[in-house]
């Protein structure tokens, strides 16, 4: 069926708000929300289309749009798109999203998440249903499988930011690779807090530098207790094992010189 397009008219047409499709985008920020409004307004008119599914009358594109202009009473046309199941709407959404150049790559990667979710809970259990969603998502995006997956990674840990974190995170404010993100979900908010008070006050460049730094000091180093119980002291018997005394002197002397510049490097 090809697309249809009514006329620029004023708010007459009943469209629908499904809720599960309108999740599956990114939200606007605050400042974000009120310049489109501002600019509706200036404009007296939506110059760009709110596209509906032809089969349901779900709006697939411009919730925002459509939201702002009920509200103020400003004009706007429609784009009716025909689209077999929902699965195919959702699809051509977020292929719709990722087109937009100024998306932030937090965003995108929480909208793959969004349509890998979506369509794996439709393809039984979890672990079958997310793996061939992996695959649809993919081709449905022109990403590979890879990249879908690792976008999901990011998002997921994104989920566990400190707000402090992840509300600039998601909005594109601060940059932060995948593999930073992954990192720190995985920390106690505290610690997430600590990293975040660093680079804030300018003792780090940025959250990758002072994440490498805080991991390691927190894995690296071992406690005086820790490093002297890695001293293995042995009985006689084991100790000297068949060896002669004066061998068995040197190699109990070699352990002991050991120990002691474990816990020097403490």
């Amino acid at each position: 069926m090809a697309d249809k397009h009514d006329d620029w008219t004023p708010n007459k047409h009943a469209l629908r708000v499904n809720k599960k499709l309108q999740t599956l985008l990114p939200p606007l920020s605050e400042q974000e929300g009120e310049g489109l409004a501002e600019l509706l307004k200036e404009q007296g008119k939506c110059t760009d289309p709110i596209v509906m599914w032809a089969e349901s009358q779900d709006i697939l594109d411009g919730f925002h749009r459509f939201a702002i202009c009920e509200r103020h009473k400003i004009p706007y046309g429609v784009v009716r798109k025909s689209f077999k199941d929902e699965n195919e709407a959702m699809k051509w959404m977020v292929k719709r999203q990722m087109s937009r150049r100024n998306m932030a790559k937090a965003a995108l990667d929480q909208l793959t998440r969004n349509l890998v979710e979506q369509i794996g809970a439709k393809k039984g259990p979890p672990e079958k249903g997310q793996e061939a969603a992996y695959a649809q998502v993919a081709k449905a995006t022109g990403q590979t499988k890879q990249v879908v997956s690792t976008r999901v990674a990011a998002a997921r840990a994104a989920d566990r930011l400190i707000a402090p974190i992840k509300k600039p995170y998601l909005e594109g404010k601060i940059k932060i690779p995948n593999a930073t993100v992954r990192t720190l979900g995985k920390l106690p908010g505290e610690e997430q807090a600590a990293i975040h008070k660093a680079v804030k006050v300018g003792e780090f460049p940025d959250y990758t530098a002072a994440t490498d730094v805080h991991v390691e000091g927190r894995d690296g180093a071992k406690k005086p207790k820790q490093a002297a119980k890695d001293i293995k002291f042995e009985t006689p018997e084991q100790e000297t094992n068949g060896k002669g005394t004066f061998e068995h002197v040197f190699d109990l002397l070699g352990k002991l010189t050991r120990g002691v510049d474990s816990l020097a490097k403490v």
